[in-house]
């Protein structure tokens, strides 16, 4: 395991020091969902541009995975290295390098995901888009 974890880091170091000397964006983990979603899909209007990169890209994982044969996948624990892995190369701008379907199990991405959503400042189901909540419930 540590020499799986060690040759990928050795790939994602290097580009990841020239990036975050050259990054002034911030973090996705924290940062408003309204702002994030805006900036990753700048001047792209379709009904995928409204949802989280993110929450997307875990989504899809999960579901490549099987994730509905999987018992407990929000209560089982994930390995915390892992999740933590995934959580830093997101922060730096590399969502889309990761191949999260492969290389992560269900329950380190059902942890990020539970990360995510519980680290953002605002409600997932804003004030903002109460009417437009109502109507999709009827």
């Amino acid at each position: 395991y540590h020499r799986q974890v060690l040759k990928r880091l050795e790939k994602i170091i290097p580009g990841a020091k020239d990036s975050m000397a050259s990054y002034n964006k911030k973090p996705v983990f924290g940062s408003s969902l309204n702002e994030y979603v805006a900036m990753q899909n700048s001047g792209v209007s379709s009904p995928q541009s409204l949802v989280s990169p993110v929450i997307r890209k875990l989504v899809e994982a999960m579901c490549k995975q099987g994730v509905f044969a999987e018992e407990g996948i929000f209560r089982v624990a994930g390995s915390r290295v892992k999740m933590n892995c995934i959580l830093y190369a997101i922060n730096a701008g590399y969502l889309e390098n990761l191949d999260l379907a492969n290389e992560f199990d269900v329950h380190c991405l059902a942890g990020v995901l539970k990360q995510y959503i519980r680290e953002l400042p605002d409600s997932i189901l804003c004030n903002d888009l109460y009417d437009a909540w109502i109507n999709a419930i009827k």
